[in-house]
């Protein structure tokens, strides 16, 4: 928008975190004041002095902050007033330290973790969690990749059960490259920690507003496979 320009590129106006909004990860926003689009609160903060927050204007929280931290389709809404009361508490600068480090530990799932189509919900956690508890995702989520053995997936001539096309998504994955992954142990391990993060992550941010359907319940002896 013409001549609304700012200072902070982590903390929109309004109260976002622009460094962990999937718009710009995918590179459609430069983030608010960056060449963002044409914005109502934008237009706002030009008729009010151009503060840098909501939270600086005299008539802050006015009306258009109604009802904005309750549920709807844009998660994130539900903790703009609380991060804009957090940068005031601590300070822009030691706010975007804490964005920046959330960032990391985004980047790190997407390219560790993500199937492609993950990104919406690891965005979430970046967001909405607390820092010590995405530090703790984290943690586990790597402690799960030594804790998971393989006892027996072979048929009776040894041929490992799985398919092959599998095994090369792995092995070309950035988590596969990073840890070397090539064995059929590599890929149930990596599945179920990717598995396991998700189911965490639902918990911990949707609570009680998903539904979890579980997949067809089988054991491995039930499934019969045919390499080709």
């Amino acid at each position: 928008m013409k001549h609304f320009e700012r200072k902070n590129p982590c903390l929109s106006f309004c109260g976002l975190n622009c460094l962990l909004c999937p718009m710009q990860l995918s590179g459609h926003c430069g983030g608010c004041g960056f060449g963002s689009q044409s914005c109502p609160i934008a237009r706002c903060s030009l008729e009010h002095g151009k503060p840098e927050y909501c939270s600086e204007c005299e008539e802050y929280p006015c009306g258009k902050y109604d009802h904005i931290d309750e549920w709807d389709s844009f998660v994130t809404h539900q903790k703009q007033k609380a991060n804009l009361k957090k940068c005031q508490r601590m300070g822009p600068e030691r706010y975007n330290e804490e964005q920046v480090k959330r960032r990391e530990i985004l980047d790190r799932l997407l390219a560790e973790y993500n199937d492609g189509r993950r990104k919406t919900l690891f965005c979430l956690a970046a967001n909405l969690l607390e820092m010590e508890k995405l530090n703790s995702l984290l943690e586990e989520a790597e402690e799960q990749m030594h804790s998971f053995s393989l006892k027996e997936r072979a048929d009776s001539e040894g041929n490992p059960l799985w398919y092959p096309l599998m095994m090369q998504y792995l092995a070309a994955s950035p988590y596969g490259k990073k840890y070397g992954c090539s064995t059929f142990e590599d890929l149930l391990s990596c599945l179920k920690r990717r598995q396991e993060l998700e189911l965490r992550l639902i918990r911990e941010i949707l609570k009680d507003r998903a539904v979890v359907l579980p997949a067809k319940r089988y054991t491995m002896e039930e499934l019969e496979f045919s390499i080709r």
